[in-house]
């Protein structure tokens, strides 16, 4: 199972159509969309972004000062 998460539901649109039309072409059937009913699954599901989330922030927050580094040519 993957987990892709999107912004607005035009962006989720636009995807399942893009997927769609590529596995129709490749596979010659419709690919199946559903959502996740389980709430537990749900919860988890929402954890592990906020999770991501989180490390993406902690990680640009370490990483801002070694990205603003320029080679000078003196080395």
């Amino acid at each position: 199972m993957w987990l892709i998460c999107f912004n607005t539901e035009y962006e989720l649109g636009k995807f399942e159509a893009a997927l769609g039309s590529m596995w129709r072409e490749q596979f010659e059937v419709a690919l199946q969309f559903s959502e996740v009913s389980d709430v537990l699954t749900q919860q988890r599901a929402h954890q592990a972004v906020e999770l991501m989330q989180g490390s993406k922030f902690r990680s640009d927050s370490m990483t801002k000062g070694r990205t603003e580094f320029t080679y000078s040519g003196r080395y």
